[in-house]
């Protein structure tokens, strides 16, 4: 099986796990939740939702056409779906449980994770690397509308 095969599937596998955990009602949830003056609209979160996925359909082609012979690559394809899962649980911290508090502590973790597995995967391809570096480059947007989201709905 090709790695852009195998690449697309886990993607929509992962794709598909994150709906289930973030349930139905994602919509109107955003909408009744106080957002920062700075929170962008709905759609925007759908775009950043898409470059997430582009960032691993790339992470996860580019390790898979290198092969899993080399330690380097299988750690970085395990900790992207390490990521991936936890992706998917944060969206059911914060959609199905509402608990704002706990989805912005989480991800703190998830955050370092993500700076490992950049680390990592800048050992096996440096493509993949900047195409994902990207993504992390939104982390410290993303902890601070968590913090603020949190705040104005105690």
């Amino acid at each position: 099986m090709s790695s852009l095969l195998i690449a697309g599937l886990i993607c929509v596998a992962a794709a598909g796990a994150e709906g289930l955990c973030a349930g139905s009602g994602v919509s109107q949830f955003m909408k009744e939740l106080k957002q920062p003056r700075w929170s962008p609209p709905l759609w925007a979160w759908y775009l950043v939702g898409l470059a997430y996925y582009v960032a691993c359909f790339v992470a996860l082609h580019r390790v898979l056409k290198t092969g899993l012979q080399e330690a380097a690559p299988r750690v970085a394809l395990i900790l992207l779906l390490a990521l991936m899962a936890g992706n998917a649980g944060w969206n059911w911290i914060f959609f199905r449980r509402k608990n704002l508090r706990l989805s912005f502590w989480f991800f703190v973790p998830y955050s370092l994770l993500a700076g490992v597995f950049l680390w990592t995967l800048a050992q096996v391809d440096a493509l993949a690397a900047g195409v994902f570096a990207l993504y992390v480059a939104y982390f410290p947007y993303a902890l601070a509308w968590g913090y603020g989201v949190w705040k104005l709905n105690r």
